[in-house]
């Protein structure tokens, strides 16, 4: 059994209580949590609920400052709300209802540790069709505006065993409200296709016993009506099979390869049971883990584990590498929990149409307050249909600290329109600024209205000719600047740059913040004539709003026929009759298309932790006991304890990984942490005596530093030469308690000498010893079951001696070919004391032997049968005898020898017989046996 420190308390839990008070209610949703600026939690909650938040390691778990794990309670702020039963509980029955106002409750969980500060917590809300006054929100059909830009591949995995046939609480099957909440999903789906240009595939697959009886539809690039088709197929399917993890993952492979290039890739796992053992020989966690390897097998693929009615998520957890979001357990009984949990994960992320902002702005009782008849419908939904078919959409917030005018002038300057009170009804209109317009609507002002009239050209040197635009990301939760569109013509024809930036926060995604940047940079960056002029009333242009184009025609001025945009007008008086406008030639536009590639933030999204591609478990070798140990330590360590060694090539994200362990018999627990190891691939095959080789795939090999040994395969080696640029490598080869070994073309070397990690615990032998390498990022850790399970058997190895070097078969290192009688076989002694922490290669002569070492000498033919063995040779040298052979094919092994343990390798050479005396070395003889067999 193993042995290990008794640990010690450092710190606590805390847990507290917090009511959070957000906004005006009722609200559409609650979407995120986050805690020090990290994501404890993220979904969809549309109706007041109590969510489970669990993120133990949001913030480093016990070793540094703890998480986030308890009950929140999210209230909209609807009209009936009641008042909260844990603040009643705990602080009294006086508590008041906060109907109206959107509030949460954490419930006493736990909330950091070690850190007596707690941190900022943060919330995202969406409100777009709630809290309008009479709870009816104007034009509803473009009041949300989708701002998915990507396309996407979602693959739904729908458990169809029997027991989805069970009966819930709302008198429906978990069966028939799964299918209802999937088929509400692909409604949404469908509406996005239609009014977007969103690229989308889409896969159903029902699932149950083995793989062979799973059914599916797919629909590639769907339009409305190939989402019709997914729905149709829907009703047709029903429950009865056994649950069988694969079966619902196996159509991964071929549905993502061929999904469209740069798409998101997601997956939704459906099932409420565990993995099925009655119609299988395997176990419940070899089912799991086989269904774990196809994911493991979709790098990218975001797999969302979702348990219908079953508490227990172990099993599901080993296709879940979604850590967010853990597992959530959702009501059989209430679709809508499985539609919100689906839609959360597929990121619609939702803005408000400005015109519908700028409506409520006007028409809501705490704010302008006008009557809806003060509001001129037909302009408003003019706008609001231009800015939904633009795709744009805004996030932003109104909170008091500016005026409600300022408010609107806000979203009037981001959206490119104007809010005007017209002279002629009183109502207030909405204009949109854009190049479309309809000449014969224009009202036109001729030279005969005119009194008088000077124009104003714009200065090359004046004009902005290089525009950014400063926004915020609500997904990462960051603000953001696109990069410089610039007028190349006017830079040159201005001798410099004139740059400009633009703050516009309430833009949410970056395709958005391009498009008005380049709307801006040409309403800025073209030369344009600014007028004044004096006209009559009879004109009609008193009727206009600021914002309105009309037609100026003066032809006196070189003006045929000029499209311009009014700015201030003066109407004057009806006793003078003059009056006094001042305005632009119209140059406005918004563009559907920017030519320019969106730049990445400085801090990237910190991704969910995924398992390291390339990971290994071995058992610690003298080398590195020797280098890692005092000579006290060491000598004081049984002779029978050994300790393991990890190494593991970083993954795309991740800082470091914790090491979970345990002997046969003990729960996996988290025994320390490694750092990543650099690693790489051998380009081409090697044999045993090759030093020299070329790389590919390498991951921070800039870390690596020569003289240092490397893990290749189970053979040990030294690096005595890197180049970074050509990826040639030099090595020592078989060094330490190993022997030069072949190699396959793609095998992976670990530069482990600096890199490796281990749990810090003494095994002895015979142990079995698993462990799990968890990765961690800056706010999570690889769940356990998301880990592969690595494995070692404890042999003693540092106990054991070093096997020989040098091995020669008749004065030859490693032939081909050697004669058919007797060969001479000779070796190189050596000593892991006299060695110490230094690598000596199989090429090296005597060292030691270390004392009471002997050798053994084995010939083995083709088949791998024991032919004959020679033990207790003190020497380094022997004859061997291959009369006995029945094949011409031979191995020949020597294996050190010291208080009946052997090295665990051997030094060792293949090799073919000839027919005669007259051969002994590398090139082909002149005759061979008929029966010749070539080796690997």
């Amino acid at each position: 059994m193993s042995s290990g420190s008794k640990k010690q308390t450092v710190g606590y839990w805390y847990r507290m209580l917090f009511a959070f008070g957000w906004c005006k209610g009722p609200v559409d949703a609650f979407l995120e949590f986050r805690g020090g600026g990290r994501v404890a939690w993220k979904g969809l909650v549309t109706t007041s609920s109590r969510i489970y938040v669990n993120a133990l390691n949001l913030w480093g778990g016990e070793k540094k400052e703890g998480g986030l794990q308890g009950y929140f309670d999210v209230q909209l702020g609807d009209a009936d709300q009641e008042a909260n039963d844990y603040l009643t509980s705990v602080l009294g029955a006086d508590q008041p209802t906060y109907r109206g106002k959107a509030i949460g409750v954490w419930r006493g969980g736990r909330y950091g540790a070690m850190n007596p500060y707690p941190k900022r917590l943060e919330f995202k809300l969406r409100r777009i069709f709630k809290g309008w006054d009479n709870d009816t929100c104007w034009y509803p059909e473009t009041a949300a505006v989708n701002l998915i830009n990507e396309p996407l591949a979602l693959y739904f995995s729908l458990d169809f065993s029997g027991s989805m046939a069970e009966i819930t609480a709302n008198g429906q099957s978990r069966f028939t409200n799964m299918k209802t909440a999937i088929s509400a999903v692909l409604d949404t789906l469908s509406d996005i296709v239609e009014y977007s240009p969103l690229p989308l595939d889409i896969m159903l697959v029902g699932w149950g016993t083995q793989s062979s009886t799973r059914t599916s539809i797919t629909r590639r690039n769907c339009t409305p009506s190939d989402i019709t088709a997914l729905k149709n197929w829907i009703p047709g399917s029903t429950p009865g099979y056994y649950t069988y993890f694969p079966a619902g993952l196996i159509d991964m492979d071929t549905f993502f390869a061929g999904a469209p290039a740069g798409s998101e890739h997601l997956v939704f796992f459906l099932t409420d049971g565990d993995p099925s053992t009655s119609n299988s020989s395997m176990t419940r966690t070899e089912i799991a883990e086989a269904a774990q390897a196809l994911v493991m097998a979709q790098p990218g693929a975001k797999v969302y584990g979702i348990n219908i009615d079953l508490a227990d998520t172990t099993y599901t957890e080993y296709v879940d590498n979604t850590p967010d979001d853990a597992v959530p357990v959702v009501d059989g009984s209430d679709p809508s929990q499985i539609i919100n949990t689906i839609m959360a994960a597929i990121g619609q992320l939702v803005g408000m149409n400005p015109a519908h902002i700028l409506y409520d702005s006007l028409t809501a009782s705490d704010m302008q307050r006008e009557p809806i008849g003060m509001v001129n419908d037909a302009s408003f939904r003019a706008a609001a249909d231009t800015f939904y078919a633009e795709n744009l959409g805004l996030c932003t917030i109104y909170d008091g600290d500016e005026t409600v005018e300022d408010f609107q002038q806000r979203i009037c300057n981001v959206a490119g329109c104007n809010l005007t009170q017209s002279r002629v009804d009183g109502q207030y209109y909405l204009d949109v600024v854009r190049a479309e317009t309809d000449l014969e609507s224009l009202t036109i002002i001729g030279a005969d209205d005119i009194l008088e009239f000077t124009q104003e050209p714009t200065e090359l040197t004046e004009l902005i000719n290089q525009v950014s635009v400063e926004w915020f990301d609500p997904q990462r939760n960051e603000s953001r600047a696109t990069p410089p569109l610039q007028s190349l013509g006017a830079i040159q024809a201005a001798g410099g740059v004139n740059p400009e930036v633009l703050r516009y926060p309430e833009i949410p995604v970056e395709n958005l913040a391009l498009r008005v940047a380049a709307r801006d940079l040409i309403a800025r960056g073209t030369p344009l004539n600014r007028l004044s002029l004096t006209a009559t009333r009879r004109s009609g242009i008193w009727k206009l709003r600021p914002g309105e184009k009309f037609r100026l025609q003066h032809p006196g001025e070189g003006i045929a026929d000029m499209v311009c945009l009014l700015g201030d007008i003066d109407v004057g008086t009806l006793r003078d009759g003059r009056i006094r406008i001042k305005a632009v030639q119209d140059v406005f536009g918004m563009p559907a298309t920017v030519y320019v590639a969106p730049e990445p933030s400085q801090e990237p999204e910190d991704n969910a932790p995924q398992p390291s591609a390339y990971q290994r478990l071995i058992e610690m070798p003298y080398v590195q006991l020797v280098s890692s140990l005092s000579h006290a330590d060491l000598a004081a360590l049984p002779e029978d304890a050994g300790a393991i060694m990890t190494m593991a090539s970083a993954p795309s994200s991740g800082l470091n990984y914790a090491i979970y362990s345990g002997a046969d018999g003990e729960d996996l627990a988290d025994n320390g942490a490694g750092e990543w190891c650099p690693g790489a691939a051998v380009v081409k095959t090697a044999d045993y005596v090759t030093e020299a080789f070329t790389l590919t795939g390498g991951s921070n090999l800039n870390e690596v530093e020569l003289g240092t040994w490397a893990l290749w395969d189970d053979e040990i080696v030294r690096v005595d030469s890197l180049d970074l640029v050509t990826g040639e490598i030099g090595l020592g080869r078989g060094c330490a308690d190993t022997t030069p070994q072949q190699h396959a073309a793609g095998s992976r070397i670990f530069f482990c000498s600096d890199w490796a990690g281990t749990d810090d615990r003494e095994y002895i032998d015979s142990d079995i010893v698993t462990a799990k390498l968890l990765t961690r990022t800056s706010s999570a850790e690889l769940a356990l079951p998301g880990a592969p399970a690595l494995t070692v058997e404890m042999v003693q190895r540092q106990l054991r001696p070093y096997p020989p070097g040098r091995l020669r078969i008749n004065g030859f290192s490693y032939p081909v070919i050697t004669g058919s009688g007797t060969v001479d076989v000779d070796w190189a002694h050596r000593d892991k004391l006299l060695q110490d922490d230094q690598l000596i290669d199989a090429t090296a002569t005597d060292i030691g032997p270390e004392p009471g070492t002997s050798y053994t000498v084995r010939l083995y033919d083709f088949f791998n049968n024991l032919v004959s063995e020679e033990t207790s040779v003190s020497g380094n040298s022997t004859t061997v005898d291959l009369s006995p052979l029945t094949t011409n094919a031979a191995r020949i092994d020597v294996v050190a020898v010291r208080d009946g343990l052997e090295s665990i390798m051997a030094a060792s050479c293949k090799f073919i017989v000839s027919m005669d005396n007259s051969f002994a070395g590398g090139s082909a003889p002149s005759m061979m046996h008929t029966n010749l067999l070539l080796l690997g």
